[in-house]
């Protein structure tokens, strides 16, 4: 009984971790998309100001 309830818990334990872990993952990504988002409209509007020069 002790045993069984142990090993409940410890699932438990692994599932918490993992979802904790799945969710620092998906913080990740987001930030990393983000940081390419604002790569891309920096670029864009670096592309912009050149154009408007070369105009």
């Amino acid at each position: 009984m002790n045993q069984r309830h142990s090993l409940q818990q410890s699932k438990k334990l692994n599932q918490e971790y993992l979802s904790a872990a799945i969710e620092g993952i998906a913080m990740l990504l987001k930030w990393q998309a983000r940081r390419a988002n604002l790569l891309i409209v920096e670029k864009e509007i670096y592309r912009t100001s050149d154009y408007r020069q070369i105009k």
